[in-house]
């Protein structure tokens, strides 16, 4: 069994076996032509998945030209953004 699985939405399984679901992966959530996240970069909040883009990257929208990287492994912290 493989430690990290860079497939998975939520990374942290808790010892009880309980998914730990406010901490996400973001290149599995992310759908956003300007942002790019890396195989194990994640991200801690109490937000809706589909909500994870914008609360990272508010002055992402609309007429914007700049992009987001986020390297192979990144953890943003909650309360970063």
């Amino acid at each position: 069994m493989s430690l990290l699985d860079a497939d998975a939405i939520h990374p942290i399984t808790l010892p009880d076996g309980t998914v730990y679901s406010d901490t996400v992966y973001l290149k599995n959530v992310i759908d956003h032509p300007r942002i790019e996240a890396g195989d194990f970069s994640y991200f801690t909040h109490s937000g809706r998945l589909e909500e994870t883009a914008s609360i990272l990257a508010p002055y992402l929208g609309g007429e914007c030209r700049e992009r987001l990287i986020i390297g192979k492994f990144v953890q943003i912290a909650r309360g970063s953004y």
